[in-house]
């Protein structure tokens, strides 16, 4: 078979944005083990956007860290 007969399939991942601090979504994420590894087998990604929206944590490596301007 030729490489142009062959179907590729692309890999989508989703994009979630959560108005909350870091720590209250880390409590939730230990109580749900699916979504959590979702999160951590980068299914998801998972970002938080601080109260004043001014600050956003990406959920990487199993910890927010802050995200690059």
């Amino acid at each position: 078979r030729s490489i142009d007969s062959v179907t590729r399939l692309t890999s989508l991942r989703l994009n979630v944005f959560i108005a909350a601090e870091p720590a209250a979504i880390e409590t939730i994420l230990a109580r749900q083990p699916g979504v959590r590894e979702l999160v951590e087998n980068g299914w998801v990604n998972l970002f938080a956007i601080g109260a004043t929206g001014k600050n956003c944590w990406r959920y990487c490596g199993r910890q927010f860290v802050e995200a690059a301007e």
